[in-house]
């Protein structure tokens, strides 16, 4: 659940245009979830969360590697 709430957070960052502060929320948010997480649904929204993040600050690179993270999570 405390995975699912930076999330949330992290999602209305998004929104405000608060990237920086969604990108440390999602940082956060991928530290509680690990690997091992065992919830593709909700860590594939992290990905795509901080895909996003990372495109509204301009850092298109990590913006890219999120995304494509996002990507195989959304698959499997």
């Amino acid at each position: 659940m405390l995975m699912r709430s930076w999330l949330a957070l992290a999602q209305l960052q998004n929104l405000s245009n608060q990237a920086n502060s969604a990108v440390n929320s999602l940082k956060t948010c991928l530290k509680i979830a690990t690997d091992n997480f065992g919830d593709d649904f909700f860590l594939s929204r992290a990905y795509y969360e901080l895909g996003k993040a990372y495109s509204n600050t301009g850092d298109y690179k990590n913006a890219y590697i999120a995304f494509l993270k996002y990507d195989v999570l959304k698959d499997s």
